[in-house]
């Protein structure tokens, strides 16, 4: 998924669009084409916030990376850390995280 914009007056709708929709790709019909940008990143957000806040879902998710028990611990506190702060961080950091997180995991 990528994320787009277009104009309607004097308002401006995000969304994110397919890969194969942009690159004129043949999708089947019941592919998803297009989803709101703020629906998607909420879900994203949310997601990522159980994961930093949930140690045990945080290991799995950091499984492939073969870490040692130190490294492990490291990151727990980093991503604890990180989850407390992500409230009070500007408003448009979450949303270039998430473009970045969509744009690699859609």
């Amino acid at each position: 998924m990528t994320p787009s914009h277009t104009r309607k007056k004097s308002r401006r709708y995000r969304y994110y669009v397919n890969q194969a929709l942009i690159q004129f790709k043949q999708i089947p019909d019941s592919a998803v084409t297009r989803l709101p940008a703020q629906a998607l990143e909420s879900l994203v957000e949310k997601d990522l916030i159980d994961i930093l806040t949930n140690t045990g879902k945080l290991i799995s998710a950091l499984a492939p990376l073969n870490l040692s028990a130190t490294e492990q611990k490291q990151a727990t506190e980093q991503a604890q850390t990180l989850a407390k702060a992500w409230q009070e961080i500007d408003i448009y950091q979450p949303i270039e995280l998430c473009n970045r997180l969509i744009e690699k995991s859609y």
